[in-house]
């Protein structure tokens, strides 16, 4: 029989982890509701997200975005967490940076000077008498306008920073960016989806539950918030610990998983902590005096430490002693009193960097960080515990079926409590099993209180982790829903197929299609001279600005695939059977294309058929599977091919597919029959639909966008059409005259929300005269760019796949 239990959160701490939870209350504004927020004592929603830094962040867009009704927790007065609020406005390179991050990266750039790339300056490690001065005082990144975000993505590959400096200096690179743009970027995403609800200035004081489910979790003042599911990212795991959670502080002793670098015997040593700081460029040089009480001697350790010192976008100093408190002391003061020792000592440090180093006198302190870079408190015991045994592993030698992120950050405890394994060979995946506390069926952890090993919890600790975490459980909680299961139940294979489909990178190589899709950082100031041209050129005879993109292009009339640059000659060209509705690109390098009776699969390199699968009858459409299968369309019957060519399975349909079949990040099917959408579950049973009116309409392609519209074309009723969550036809884009609308057919959404469709213009050859058939439209119905085909390779476009920018 269950037992009901109402525990505060302090119920299963030890005497240092229980101050330190209770002092984070006092760094924060007063307590206060959100603005527009109700007030009423019981507030219900489907999903209740803890914590608004980035784990939560990542949990509450995620799960909002696939139509989750979110309320998100927050006890400070804006999101971000430890990478605003505790200064630690840096991403650190490193793999698994994609998904959401990209997207937060991408709205950020579109800011003057909100981001920006690094790579590495001078370092203490690299000192050259013959080139500088004196030793850097620590380590030093700058600005560097000539890399991108695709750089940030690999730490993994070296032998360190002493011992190879060169490929360090090569490989790493971050992204800096400015505490207030993030934390303003992060909200305006959310509120965008409609979905979320922020409760800021709030804090979580309790939660009430029994031996599996949470209730409902307690909020300052006696209100209450009830869910369907929660997510912890509070990144000390109080709502786990509240509930009764197993939980784990300090070092685990070697025995317990067999780490080797682990301790012999257990100790309550954590990682240490950090209070940054900001300097700010001045006219005339200077030392700043000491505040009252402050010597000039560090008075804590035998030297001071050194220092991170990043450049933000604007030449600021983001600066970063390592640490400035250990573990031990830090718990043993508790919060508050250590962030007061630590302003003093970074007034010390300061003044120490003024004084011995003369370039720091350009500079003063602009801002000190209202909380601590907190890197390790507790942690919750999961499903799974990550451990060195993973990381020494990497993903070539792991064998988890539910990896819902990879990271290749060493391990790194600040504080030298632990010895280490070096820098990676290859990332490492984290399982989705580490989200989901031991038992528990309505509650998952994305935070650093996931279930982590002291040792793996140094590694995987990092902001863009913690927002993949927050994206996977997130998407569980979604999925959740959708499937009518419980989180822990959610399946390993339809999750990573949601991620991936949210641009998550799970597998290592990079695939070329997640590469082409995280080169494209903006796009904005793109389509804005797209739309310039296309005003100022408003006669259909004349061609708008060719963007500089490489496209797969499907040719019904010639019965081809090519692979072109609009605007130059095809790079390779192919013929095909007729049919071929359908591009995807598989395995990174390869294009998946239906056939009539199939599919085939053609070298993006090269264009050279390199396998057919072609003993099927009326196919429509082809779609590659996460397990290597392959899901044929054919009519009202969709056949699941296994690698090895053969049928392994088929679901009938309630509702036939009449031409192109997609698969949604819900994991469902969605597709035209007739004038309706259809969306199916994985039994065939069609859940959801919404009818189109038209004179002509016959529903060729439907997708689902981030904000959980659908978005189809209309075939020979030659419009695209936009359509809500409740089947309601909101929006509805065809046209201007001169591009010749005539069969609105296949259809892809960019990553800047554009829609790049194809306008086929009638069967067989000849054709290329007739209309424009590769259009683009913004989501306002706004024509922003248009590529005139060149009739001599170009009869009748159906189907388009971007391949890169």
């Amino acid at each position: 029989m269950r037992q009901n239990c109402r525990m505060d959160m302090g119920g299963r701490f030890s005497e240092g982890m229980r101050s330190l939870a209770v002092a984070m209350v006092l760094c924060c504004p007063a307590l206060a509701s959100a603005a527009g927020f109700p007030d009423e004592a019981e507030i219900r929603c489907e999903l209740a997200v803890v914590g608004g830094g980035s784990g939560g962040f990542g949990a509450a867009l995620a799960a909002a975005r696939m139509g989750v009704d979110v309320v998100l927790v927050e006890r400070a007065d804006c999101l971000g967490g430890n990478s605003v609020r505790g200064g630690v406005n840096c991403w650190e390179m490193g793999a698994g940076g994609t998904g959401i991050p990209f997207d937060l990266y991408r709205r950020l750039k579109q800011r003057p000077g909100a981001a920006g790339i690094y790579s590495y300056g001078r370092h203490a490690a690299w000192f050259d008498p013959s080139r500088e001065a004196y030793p850097y005082p620590g380590g030093e990144t700058v600005i560097d306008p000539s890399r991108g975000y695709l750089d940030t993505l690999q730490r993994h590959g070296t032998k360190g920073m002493v011992a190879d400096a060169a490929r360090v200096r090569e490989l790493w690179h971050g992204v800096p960016f400015e505490p207030g743009a993030m934390a303003e970027t992060m909200l305006a995403m959310l509120e965008e989806t409609g979905r979320c609800r922020v409760l800021f200035k709030t804090q979580c004081v309790g939660a009430d539950g029994d031996e599996q489910y949470v209730h409902s979790i307690r909020l300052v003042g006696g209100r209450r918030v009830k869910a369907k599911a929660f997510v912890d990212a509070t990144g000390d795991g109080v709502v786990c610990a509240a509930v009764g959670c197993e939980m784990m502080e300090g070092q685990e002793p070697r025995d317990r998983f067999q780490e080797p670098c682990a301790p012999v015997e257990a100790t309550g040593r954590i990682n240490g902590v950090s209070l940054i700081y900001r300097a700010m460029p001045v006219p005339s040089p200077a030392v700043e005096p000491l505040p009252p009480g402050v010597t000039n001697r560090c008075w804590w350790a035998a030297r001071f430490p050194s220092a991170q010192v990043n450049h933000y976008p604007n030449g600021d100093l983001n600066i970063n002693m390592l640490p400035t408190m250990d573990g031990a002391e830090f718990l043993r003061r508790g919060y508050a009193d250590a962030l007061e020792e630590c302003g003093r000592r970074v007034r010390a440090h300061w003044h120490h960097l003024q004084s011995g180093f003369a370039e720091f006198q350009r500079f003063r302190i602009g801002w000190v960080a209202p909380a601590l870079g907190i890197r390790e408190s507790r942690r919750v015991v999961g499903e799974y515990v990550l451990t060195e045994h993973d990381l020494v592993a990497g993903l070539s030698g792991q064998k988890h079926p539910d990896i819902i992120c990879i990271v290749d950050h060493p391990m790194d405890t600040h504080g030298g409590h632990g010895r280490g394994i070096g820098e990676l060979d290859e990332p490492y995946g984290v399982p989705y099993r580490c989200l989901v506390p031991k038992g528990r069926r309505n509650l998952l952890v994305a935070c650093r209180a996931a279930s982590f090993s002291s040792l793996a919890a140094s590694s995987c600790r990092l902001s863009r982790t913690m927002m993949q975490l927050g994206q996977a459980a997130g998407t569980a909680a979604a999925l959740a829903k959708e499937l009518k299961v419980e989180l822990p139940d959610v399946p390993a294979g339809r999750l990573r197929d949601a991620l991936r489909e949210q641009h998550v990178q799970l597998e290592h190589p990079m695939p070329a299609a997640l590469r082409a899709h995280l080169a494209d950082e903006g796009g904005r100031a793109g389509e804005a001279a797209s739309k310039a041209v296309v005003a100022a050129r408003p006669d259909a005879d004349r061609e708008a600005a060719v963007p500089p993109r490489c496209l797969l292009l499907a040719d019904e009339g010639n019965k081809t695939l090519m692979r072109i640059r609009p605007g130059e000659e095809p790079e390779w060209l192919v013929e095909i059977p007729a049919n071929h509705r359908t591009l995807q690109i598989v395995g990174g390098d390869t294009a998946l294309c239906s056939t009539g009776s199939g599919f085939w699969e053609v070298s993006l390199g090269t264009g050279e058929v390199v396998r057919k699968v072609e003993n099927f009858a009326k196919v429509t459409s082809a779609i590659r599977m996460g397990d290597g299968s392959t899901v044929l369309a054919c009519g009202d019957t969709l056949r699941r091919v296994a690698p090895d060519g053969s049928e392994s399975a088929a679901i009938r349909l309630e509702r036939p597919v009449f031409r192109v079949l997609n698969r949604t990040q819900r994991g469902t099917w969605l597709y035209g029959d007739g004038n309706t959408v259809v969306e199916a579950d994985e039994s065939g049973r069609a859940v959801w639909s919404a009818q189109v009116e038209g004179k002509r309409c016959g529903i060729y392609e439907a997708q689902r966008a981030p904000d959980g519209t659908v978005w189809a074309t209309t075939g020979y009723d030659a419009a695209l059409v936009q359509i809500d969550g409740e089947g309601k036809v909101v929006r509805r884009i065809s046209g201007p005259a001169e591009i010749v609308p005539n069969f609105y057919s296949g259809f892809r959404i960019l990553p800047s929300g554009n829609i790049l469709l194809t306008n086929w213009q009638g069967h067989g050859p000849g054709n290329g005269t007739k209309g424009v058939q590769l259009i683009e439209y913004d989501p306002a119905g706004q024509l922003v760019w248009r590529w005139r085909q060149e009739p001599r390779h170009i009869s009748s476009l159906h189907a388009v796949q971007p391949i890169d920018p």
